[in-house]
This record gives structure tokens, C-alpha cells and sequence, in this order.
């Protein structure tokens, strides 16, 4: 295995020596330089993911459960009531079969939180709430989930306890998730709030890395899909989704990832929620997951503020959208020319000054930021 602890640029800077360690440590650029070097993953690593459950049976009880405490932690977020800071917005982009919405936050402590709101339209509620919790169909069109499987299930309150093994983008190390999740339903909407736990019966495995801070719950809402010209209104559903984890990267440059790749994941999703709507209208057979999806808990009926969605667009936003999509494109510039060994000239003293621009730029708004807080 090449391990690249450092580059030697021979026209910059008078032939020193530099340190790569502008956007990632050691370690993490370490392992995208091999996965570009070296084979992208271990042939039998895939393959084996079925012996790596042989352990662990349905029978094991996991050590938490989710009740109507986290059901209100997820109101508290739907109605912006949690306390946390304000939600900056990320993107705005409308298709014909969907409106998309997206923001984005830093607490004080842990990862960046990201919530979205999409409305879909001639998708009903329920269709929605089996799509979610469906990963035998999420693993034909979710190219980062390698393996699911169901460790656990409660069929009085239909909470869940599935493992999932996903592959990330330029990560050499799978991410591994031991989640819990359950629906509540009000009428016709549907709240579901899924975690990381820790399970005992299921040691860490090798090659891989265990998620432990995860969260990803969501709301779905039947709304009015807003055409006016047909006589008969068609189903429309508002789908409200809060998530953030730890996956073990630098804040900065997982933000920028999410928001490069954030829209291409979204049309992928609404390609696959279309999909398997025509093959529910074909008389397609739900499987155990969509059935277990609707094992839901009658939490009544919840009366709640509308959050404010209404979007300002100020300088200050568009600038800031400008940065961060500039420090992207200078990055992936900046890093593919490092990982093919050019010897950089004029070029990788642009690409190395933009980014040292842009950091400096990224803690001074900071620093401005945390005065004024």
C-alpha cells in the first residue's frame, strides 16, 4: 500500500518541502490517495457480508426504544422549537414532479444538521412511508448501501432494529449503522424517528467503521399539489427531513460534499419513489419491510405551528453560497492534481493560494460569527 505521508513539489516555494494538510489530516487524505492508487475495495469484503451476521438472531432485545420522547424532539424540530441555532438555506430547485428544499446548521457541539422539505406530487402519503423504510428496494437504486438487514422487531409497536453497511464516496472504509426506528401516525400524516444505538450482540467489525452518532427522521404530511387547471386535485405529500451524523470527517469538507452531491442524490430519490409507484399501480408485492413500515403507533392527533419556510435571499447567503461552491471547485481541482504527482508550477500556486484564501476567509467569518453570538 503507497502511503503518500508527503509530496515533494520541486518548483513551489523554492524546492521545500509542503505539508498537504490544508483540507484533511494525514490519515483521510492517505486513504483517498489509495483509493485512486490502489484497488477501490477488498474483493471478498462484499461478499462476506452475509457471514458477518451469522451471530445475530432477531431474538436479541436491543438495550433502548424510542417512545414519545423522541416523537416530541422530532416536533420540537418540525416547529423550530428546539432551541438550536437558525437554518441557513442551502438550495431551492423545483421539477416537474417535485419541489425541493434545502438548509443547514451548526450547533455548538457535533456534527452539521441538514433538513429538507420536498413536496411530492401524485404521491401519497403511504406510498412515501413504505418507500422510506423499504431497503430491499433501497438497495437497487441507494448505490452506497452494500448491505441491510433486520436484527430485531417489536410487532406491537412495529420499532426496528437494522443493520446497514454503507460505501461513501472517496472513503476507503465502510461506515457501518446499527439503527433503531419506529412511525408514529396522526390522521394521515406519519412521524418516524430513526437512531444509532449501540448493540452489544454485534461486535465491531474489521475494515469497517461503526456510526454511533446518527439521526434521521422525518414527517410526512398529504398536501395540496397546487394545480389549479385540473378539475380533480391530485395527491400531493410534504415530506419534512432532519438528519445528521458523525462519520468521522472534518466539518467543513463533509458540508461541501453534501452540497455538491446533495441535488444529484435528491433526483436519484425521486426517480426511485416514481418507480415504485408504478409497480404498486402494476400490483407489485410489498415486501417484509414495507409491511413492517406499516406497523405504526395511533400517537392522535398533534397540533403544531407551521415552521416558517418562507425563504429571504440576502447578499449575505448568495456570497456565502458563492464561497463555499468556489472552495469545492478549487479543492477538487487543487486535490487532483495532487494525487497524479504533477509537478506544479504556476498552476499549483493559484490552486494552493484560492484555498488558503478561502480558509482564512472561512475563520475570520467564524470568528465574526462566534463575537457577535
Amino acid at each position: 500500500m503507497w502511503i503518500p505521508w508527503r509530496i515533494h513539489f520541486r518548483h513551489v516555494f523554492g524546492g521545500r518541502l509542503l505539508w498537504v494538510g490544508i483540507a484533511f489530516t494525514p490519515r483521510q487524505l492517505r486513504l483517498i490517495l489509495n483509493r485512486i492508487f490502489c484497488r477501490s475495495s477488498d474483493p471478498g469484503n462484499v461478499q462476506n457480508h452475509q457471514e458477518m451476521l451469522d451471530d445475530a438472531t432477531s431474538d436479541h432485545v436491543p438495550n433502548v426504544a424510542l417512545d414519545e420522547t423522541d416523537l416530541k424532539e422530532l416536533m420540537s424540530y418540525i416547529t423550530e422549537s428546539d432551541g438550536g441555532p437558525p437554518w441557513r438555506l442551502m438550495m431551492e430547485r423545483p421539477t416537474s414532479t417535485l419541489t425541493y428544499q434545502a438548509w443547514c446548521r451548526d450547533p455548538p457541539v457535533g456534527p452539521t444538521q441538514y433538513r429538507t422539505r420536498t413536496v411530492f406530487m401524485n404521491i401519497s402519503p403511504d406510498l412515501l412511508r413504505d418507500f422510506f423504510w423499504d431497503d430491499e428496494f433501497r438497495l437497487k437504486w441507494d448505490k452506497m448501501l452494500v448491505y441491510c438487514r433486520t436484527l430485531h422487531v417489536c410487532p406491537r409497536t412495529g420499532t426496528m432494529v437494522v443493520h446497514w453497511i454503507r460505501k461513501l464516496p472517496l472513503i476507503r472504509t465502510e461506515r457501518e449503522y446499527i439503527i433503531i426506528r419506529r412511525t408514529w401516525q396522526s390522521e394521515s400524516s406519519y412521524y418516524s424517528v430513526t437512531k444509532g444505538i449501540t448493540y452489544p450482540f454485534l461486535p465491531n467489525r474489521r475494515n469497517t467503521r461503526r456510526v454511533e452518532l446518527y439521526y434521521s427522521s422525518w414527517c410526512i404530511n398529504p398536501v395540496d399539489s397546487g394545480n389549479r387547471r385540473q378539475q380533480q386535485q391530485q395527491p400531493a405529500s410534504e415530506v419534512i427531513f432532519f438528519h445528521y451524523e458523525d462519520i468521522g470527517l472534518q466539518k467543513e469538507i463533509v458540508k461541501m460534499c453534501a452540497r455538491a452531491g446533495m441535488w444529484g442524490l435528491m433526483k436519484k430519490l425521486d426517480a426511485a419513489v416514481q418507480s415504485y409507484n408504478l409497480a404498486r399501480a402494476r400490483g407489485a408485492p410489498r415486501s417484509s419491510y414495507a409491511v413492517l413500515a406499516g406497523v405504526t403507533t395511533e400517537c392522535g392527533q398533534l397540533v403544531a405551528p407551521a415552521p416558517p419556510f418562507e425563504v429571504h435571499k440576502d447578499e449575505k447567503s448568495k456570497d456565502a453560497r458563492r464561497r463555499d461552491m468556489n472552495a469545492l471547485k478549487w479543492l477538487v481541482v487543487g486535490g487532483v492534481l495532487i494525487a497524479s504527482g504533477l509537478t506544479l508550477q504556476v498552476t499549483g500556486k493559484v490552486v494552493l493560494f484560492r484555498l488558503g484564501k478561502w480558509m482564512t476567509r472561512v475563520g475570520r467569518d467564524r470568528r465574526k460569527h462566534g463575537s457577535t453570538d
